[in-house]
Formats: structure tokens, C-alpha cells, sequence
């Protein structure tokens, strides 16, 4: 603790008498105290201004948060005992603006303001009775917010449990406005969206589809803490999806959906601009973006192996990287791309629309982009550590690369009904056709590439093609030897592409930095060793060898 405090002290600027100790724990298997503190100004506590400092059994820091408040401007500051303080009022009447903004129906005048005593543990608060429909009765506190404006704010936070809604609302001391809210009941959000296993419009429509709580993957839910008077937007622990475009003055701002109730539900017309329906573009990023974090997570792309989230809960791996994805970007008509830093800095992925002379698309609609683009950050990561971003750097590794990302999109978008010989293509939403030269089948009428066609070619894309190829023989020896599950989100080793899935993920982690096509085969097929024994050893081969990379393969 001592260290800790001191840390806090010398380095992040905590005074003594501006932070109390809030708690502290020990992790005995990370070897690591959790230290948490609260920020407060003459003893009333801001609510984001927490400190965390994570400290390793030799005493040194492991990682830490700074959350606190460090502004100095008093023109920025509006206390409780400063000179705004006379146009405060009191919580009854600050409620009527949280009751008009949440929709509720309440007689102010009726409603009954009584306070609780300070303990040795806990400061005085107030309760609020009358409040129709609440499941106990309302708490209110004194507190402070800083804003995105750089704001200290006095406030009056707000405790509301209503329906399905635990509301944590903050409205300013005059009782005028909305500084913050969210809403502590995960199930309250959904999304209107292109269902994960779809490909894009062009295969279903969308969806409105409820948050489905995971506290082992996302402890606290999709969305982060609002401020500003917004409830819930497009941001969270694993991304963060927006819209970058110039205001009135020509500046650049980012924008992200934002909702008050949680439900992003937005019109969207096919047939129209999509610069006209952004709001429902951003809402299918954010969703997919999410999904495939949560599906990956299951998988072993966590905390510890380098995933992208903003707060590793674990304690493992490095923090503040959740993909900033970006919507209609115009800078790259029909195309996407995903920039890979190594694990603690931000990688971004960007979507572009599209336009075939006739129509307009937002190819942030088409999930099989996003999922591939998700994918290069996947395999990036993992092959040779997280730290590293130069061991998908060669010709053939880069056409791996390419390969995986289409393998994990059409493996993802799969149906029951798929057979082995079934064409499959990629990327026709946004691209207007399937924009590889040869059809995902194992039919070699359609697709006769093997080993031998990536001598001498430098198109990335083109060797991707093929090593995809290659993967979907195995992919389909193993379906049709084990059978097909819809469930894929969770690793399944009974069933052929979920097995699939997770011996391809596991073989990146076991491969050398730039791989060869048989050093990645190798790793796949140790994979399967490690996992299953060697029960289908066989198989693995044969589909290797089906596309001319068998054990005598050679270039």
C-alpha cells in the first residue's frame, strides 16, 4: 500500500488531502495489490476521478489508471461552496429534470426529502420518497463530475431502480441539466443490426437484438461512462465506432451514435445516401466489433495474449487499446483496411462506402469486412506476441494473413446448409462482387488453385486466395466428419467448425514470426496434436494435401 501511495504521490500528483483510500486487494496468483483511490474536493468525492495503481509483490508498479480531475482554471470549476452555489437547488427539484429526460411522470410537490446521518463509514446522503414505480426508495448524494469540457461540476447524483432500468444519474447542482447518466442494467441496451453470423443486407435484413450479458468477457457491459449529458454512445472497453467529419468551421470531429435509452435503433433506407442513416452504420461496427471481441475472447484471444480492450480485468497484458473503428470513411471508397500496433497502443480500423456508378453502400454493413479486418488484428497479435508487429511482414506471411481474415469471415457467416462443394465469396456488399479470383469451394471446377500458384506472384491477396482455399479443405473434413454447430461462439470439440476454428487460432500462437505456408500448416496440425491428440491427424493432412501442401510439399 505504501508503495502504491507513494507512486500516487510522486508521479500522478495525488495530494493527501484531495484522495481517500477507497480499497485494496491482493490477486495471490498475479502476485499483485490493487490499490484504489477516490478523488474529492473538501471531502464530497468526483465520481470518474479515481486513481488505480496496480502494485507486483517486488514493490514496483505493475500498471496504473489516472482518472483524477487535475484542472486548475477556477473559471472551470463549479463547487458546491463557490460562488454558483446560491442558484443551487434542492434534489426534489433537480429530480423533475432526470424525471422529464427518462420519461416518468412525478408531482415534485409530493415527493418527500429526508437525510440519512454520516457513520464512520459512509457521508451523509438523502432519500427521496414518493417516486411512483421505483422498486426502493430514490438516493441522493452530493458529487462532483469532470466533463469532456474539462468541467469540475457539482452534481446531484441520482440512484434510480425503475422497470428494467438501475439508473446512476447525475444532474447539476441548479438543477438544469443532465451532466451524466448510465444505466446499470446491461439488458437494456440493443442494437439493430445485421446479425453476426450474416453476411450483409444482401443475406438478412437486421435485427433488433439485446445485449446478452457475459461477465467473464465483459464484466461491465459494451458502453463506457457518459458524460455530457449522454446516456449511452458508441464507445466502450473493446471499441470505440464513429464517423470522422468536418463541423461548420472545417474542423475534424469524431462522432459516434449516441442513444438515451439505450436502444440503437436507427432508420436506414438501402436505397439512399448512407451518409443519410450514419447513426445505423456506426451502431452495425460498434455490434460486430463487440461480437467478435466477445467470440475471440472465448477463443483465447484475451487479456493476457494481447486483445484489444481499454482495461485489462485480469491484470494481464497491456491496456488502452481498444480498436477505434471508423465508419464511411471517404478517404477509401470500396475498401477497408485495419492498422496492428503491438499490444497497449491503439489500432484502428477503417470502413469505407462504396459505389458502383449506380448505388451507394456503407460498408459498414457487410459483416464479412468487418470480421476480416477484425481477423488481421487477431492473427497479428498473436503470432510471435503481442508485442511484436513485424512477423506478418513478409510476401507469403501477408498472404497468410489475408487468407485467415477471409477464412474467419466466411467460417463465421456459414449456414447448416453449406456443403463442401457450396460456392462461397466474400465481401459482396461492400465490394459489388466477390473481389478474390477464385470462389471459396473445395470444387476444383470453381477453384483449382493450389500450393504451386503463389510461385512468383507478390499479390497478397491473390496467395490469401489460395491459403484460404487450403484451410476450407480442412475446415470441411472436419464438419463433415463431426458435424456443424450454429452455436459457434463458444469452442466446441465436438463439432467440425468450431474445432476448426480454434485449432487455427491456437497455431498462431504456436508459429514462428513470418511463417512459410508449412510452417504455418505445421502449427496447425501441433495444434490439433496439443488439443485432440491427434485424432484427426489424418484429416488435416488430407486437406493439406488436397491443395498440394502434403508432407512432401516444397516450393
Amino acid at each position: 500500500l505504501n508503495a502504491a501511495l507513494a507512486f500516487a504521490r510522486s508521479q500522478l500528483g495525488v495530494q493527501d488531502n484531495g484522495f481517500t483510500v477507497a480499497r485494496t486487494y491482493t490477486t495471490e496468483s498475479l502476485g499483485i495489490m490493487h490499490v484504489y483511490l477516490d478523488q474529492n474536493v473538501a471531502g464530497i468525492k468526483v465520481q470518474n476521478g479515481g486513481v488505480m495503481v496496480n502494485i507486483g509483490s517486488d514493490g514496483r508498479v505493475v500498471s496504473y489508471e489516472d482518472g483524477s480531475y487535475k484542472g486548475r482554471d477556477a473559471s472551470k470549476m463549479i463547487l458546491w461552496t463557490g460562488a454558483s452555489s446560491s442558484r443551487f437547488v434542492k434534489p426534489n427539484v433537480a429530480f423533475n429534470t432526470l424525471a422529464n429526460y427518462i420519461k416518468i411522470q412525478v408531482d415534485v410537490s409530493k415527493l418527500i426529502l429526508t437525510s440519512v446521518p454520516a457513520t464512520a463509514r459512509k457521508k451523509v446522503y438523502y432519500v427521496l420518497k414518493g417516486v411512483p414505480s421505483v422498486h426502493k426508495d430514490v438516493r441522493v448524494e452530493q458529487f462532483y463530475v469532470h466533463t469532456r469540457a474539462g468541467v469540475l461540476e457539482a452534481t446531484w447524483k441520482f440512484s434510480v431502480r425503475i422497470g428494467t432500468h438501475s439508473y446512476r444519474a447525475h444532474i447539476s447542482a441548479d438543477g438544469t441539466r443532465v451532466v451524466a447518466l448510465y444505466d446499470k442494467s446491461s439488458s437494456s441496451t440493443s442494437y439493430n443490426v445485421i446479425k453476426a453470423n450474416s453476411a450483409s443486407p444482401l443475406s438478412s435484413d437486421r435485427t433488433l437484438i439485446p445485449f446478452q450479458e457475459d461477465k467473464v468477457v465483459w464484466p461491465e457491459g459494451w458502453h463506457s461512462y457518459g458524460g455530457d449529458g449522454v446516456d449511452y454512445d458508441t464507445s466502450g472497453n473493446n471499441v470505440l465506432a464513429m464517423v470522422q467529419e468536418k463541423d461548420a468551421s472545417g474542423k475534424e470531429t469524431e462522432t459516434m451514435a449516441e442513444s438515451a435509452s439505450g436502444q440503437f435503433d436507427f432508420p436506414l433506407d438501402l436505397q439512399k445516401d448512407p451518409r443519410l442513416h450514419k447513426d445505423a452504420g456506426i451502431t452495425n461496427l460498434f455490434y460486430i466489433n463487440n461480437m467478435e471481441h466477445g467470440l475471440l475472447f472465448r477463443y483465447g484471444f484475451n487479456e493476457a495474449a494481447g486483445n484489444f480492450q481499454e482495461i485489462n480485468f485480469s491484470g494481464k497484458g497491456e491496456e488502452k487499446d481498444a480498436v477505434w473503428a471508423y465508419a464511411q470513411d471517404a478517404g477509401i471508397p470500396n475498401n477497408a483496411y485495419f492498422t496492428l500496433e503491438p499490444d497497449g497502443e491503439r489500432s484502428e480500423m477503417h470502413v469505407g462506402p462504396s459505389s458502383n456508378g449506380q448505388q451507394l453502400r456503407d460498408g459498414s454493413l457487410d459483416n464479412q469486412v468487418i470480421i476480416h479486418e477484425y481477423s488481421h488484428g487477431l492473427s497479428d497479435r498473436l503470432t510471435s506476441g503481442s508485442h511484436r508487429d513485424d512477423c506478418l511482414i513478409t510476401t507469403e506471411a501477408m498472404g497468410m494473413a489475408e487468407g485467415w481474415s477471409d477464412f474467419f469471415a466466411i467460417l463465421q457467416t456459414a449456414k447448416s446448409t453449406d456443403r463442401r462443394d457450396t460456392p462461397r465469396d466474400y465481401g459482396t456488399y461492400l465490394h459489388f462482387k466477390h473481389p478474390r479470383r477464385y470462389m471459396y469451394t473445395t470444387g476444383k471446377k470453381l477453384n483449382p488453385t493450389a500450393y504451386g500458384y503463389i510461385l512468383g506472384s507478390n499479390d497478397k491477396h491473390y496467395i490469401g486466395n489460395v491459403w484460404t482455399t487450403m484451410l476450407w479443405e480442412v475446415y470441411w473434413n472436419l464438419v463433415d466428419a463431426l458435424g456443424y454447430t450454429e452455436a459457434y461462439d463458444r469452442p466446441d470439440l465436438s463439432k467440425g467448425n468450431t474445432l476448426a476454428m480454434l485449432l487455427v487460432i491456437n497455431a498462431f500462437k504456436l508459429q514462428p514470426c513470418n511463417p512459410t505456408f508449412t510452417e504455418a500448416r505445421n502449427a496447425i496440425i501441433e495444434s490439433e496434436f496439443r488439443i485432440t491428440k491427434g485424432a484427426h491427424h489424418c484429416r488435416i493432412w488430407a486437406g493439406f494435401a488436397a491443395r498440394g501442401l502434403g508432407l512432401k510439399a516444397k516450393m
